[in-house]
């Protein structure tokens, strides 16, 4: 995964004169990404391929199983024909409407359909002039019932289809034999009448004599083909009746959930593979930095948070049970304002501020347990902070932590654009001006940029691992930086395992602790 910077920073301040491509050392689709990206969607590409294997061995049992029987039968051939062509015509006969409608009327099952009967392939040539023929059913007795039926009612309609073709063979030559015996009897008497000695009476003889032989050689062709027919039929037997496949149920149940289990797992495989191939989503601690231009300072792995809404309109922060990474953040946010100047702190979640805002709120309340002043600002779109402590339709709350101990929590009204003074969370500022803690939660919208955080000194980025953008991280990046507020850390939740890169800039790097200070008093894009 390859990440481009657009707009390289020199110290404090951006040089339009010597612009570059910055690139970060991310990785290229390995198998070792593949398999991190299985493992950590194991809980996905695992549970469908259980669920194809559970749907695979209950198939029988909501599908009824099909047993099946089959037929050998001798096929025989006129004599002189190519017994390959005819095995051919003969398992064409047999998928054949006529048939099965002949072995559904043996059968006295009228409901039953001739492609049900014969399904897809009812006969397979075991050689040039045996035919093995099988026939599916709900037992293996009527299984075997209805491969007798359409063997029979194969041989008839066979049988029947023989006799039309000699019938249709001996009616021509018959009709040729008929026309020369009129002709022989013109010719006999023709003769009668002609004297003899002649040379006409010499033509007609031999003319009479020709076709003599030629209805002898008809008669003959006749009898021959009305003997290859017979010979056929005759010979063309059932070798072997019905008898029953045998199939146990417990194999062809293994069979089914294995070709379930392969059919989820293959399923399951292509849902989390295709995504980590195409997605430029970035997950590695070293791009983040890059692309931030700041340190990572803090990097937790995966863990479960609880982000609802407290229930009904009760406004308290109440000791919660979070993970121990969580408290990790904890301990970050508060070191952060103890090395903080003016005891305050600003956070900017890229991604997900449901996260972030279970750490300030936790850090809020553990400064006010102290007897201290805290202060929360809620700068995110959603107003997460201000959901998250129950409270709403004010812009300042005094949220209770215990009974001798609150913060307060501000809400600023919407921020209308850059072209006023001050950003309305700076206009309630001399409120807690005196406060010993101050926390600011906020978002950027990359639309309208990051005016509306005018007047902080640095920001902290607080994103997820493998939800965000090249493009989304860098923009958010320098909307801070055009708004004058310095990136100083960035915070990256759900670290991968197999991510051995650090998060730390080189040193002497362009982008460590960058910042625009020349910046127009109104973004080209705020119009």
């Amino acid at each position: 995964m390859t990440l481009e910077l657009d707009a390289p920073v020199r110290g404090n301040n951006l040089d339009p004169e010597s612009l570059e491509t910055r690139t970060a050392t991310g990785k290229l689709v390995s198998f070792r990404y593949l398999a991190g990206a299985l493992r950590r969607r194991r809980w996905l590409w695992m549970s469908i391929a259980v669920i194809g294997l559970l749907v695979g061995g209950a198939y029988h049992s909501v599908v009824p199983r099909t047993y099946a029987a089959y037929a050998t039968i001798y096929m025989a051939h006129a004599p002189g024909t190519d017994d390959a062509i005819g095995m051919a015509n003969d398992i064409a006969l047999l998928d054949n409407t006529a048939v099965g409608r002949g072995a559904i009327a043996l059968l006295g099952e009228p409901s039953l359909s001739p492609g049900k009967l014969l399904g897809k392939t009812p006969g397979v040539a075991v050689s040039d002039n045996v035919l093995t023929v099988t026939i599916n059913g709900p037992s293996y007795k009527e299984a075997v019932r209805r491969v007798n039926a359409v063997t029979s009612a194969y041989l008839s309609f066979r049988d029947r289809q023989y006799n039309a073709q000699d019938n249709a063979i001996v009616s021509g030559l018959n009709k040729q034999i008929g026309f020369l015996t009129r002709q022989i009897n013109v010719l006999t008497s023709s003769i009668g009448q002609v004297i003899s000695g002649t040379n006409q009476l010499t033509q007609l003889v031999d003319q009479r004599s020709q076709d003599e032989t030629e209805i002898a050689n008809l008669q003959q062709t006749v009898q021959q083909d009305q003997l290859d027919t017979i010979s056929v039929l005759k010979a063309t037997r059932v070798l072997s009746a019905g008898s029953p496949i045998a199939s146990s149920t417990l194999k062809l149940t293994l069979i089914a959930s294995a070709m379930g289990l392969g059919a989820g797992l293959a399923i399951g495989l292509g849902i989390v593979i295709l995504p980590a191939l195409v997605s430029d989503k970035v997950r590695r601690r070293e791009d983040v930095a890059t692309i931030l231009g700041t340190p990572v300072g803090l990097s937790l792995k995966p863990m479960s948070v609880e982000t609802r809404p407290p229930r009904g309109r009760r406004r308290a922060l109440k000791a919660v049970k979070i993970d121990p990474e969580q408290r990790r953040v904890v301990s970050y946010l508060r070191s952060r304002l103890e090395r903080s100047g003016n005891r305050s702190v600003l956070a900017v979640a890229i991604d997900d501020t449901a996260v972030a805002a279970v750490s300030f709120l936790e850090t809020a309340r553990s400064v006010a347990l102290e007897g201290k002043e805290v202060v929360l600002i809620d700068l995110t779109a959603t107003h997460v902070l201000e959901t998250m402590c129950g409270c709403e339709g004010e812009h300042v709350h005094r949220v209770p932590v215990n009974d001798t101990a609150a913060v307060t929590l501000f809400v600023p009204p919407p921020y209308l654009g850059p072209e006023d003074d001050r950003a309305p969370w700076q206009l309630s500022a001399e409120r807690w001006q005196h406060a010993d803690a101050v926390l600011a939660l906020a978002s950027v919208d990359l639309a309208r940029g990051a005016w509306h955080l005018r007047g902080w000194n640095e920001a902290i980025v607080v994103l997820r691992t493998g939800r965000s953008t090249p493009q989304r991280i860098s923009g958010t990046a320098q909307l801070l930086r055009a708004a004058g507020v310095r990136v100083a850390s960035a915070i990256l939740f759900d670290v991968d395992e197999d991510d051995e890169s650090i998060g730390l800039l080189p040193a002497g790097s362009p982008w460590v602790n960058a910042s625009l200070r020349d910046v127009p008093s109104m973004p080209p894009s705020w119009k």
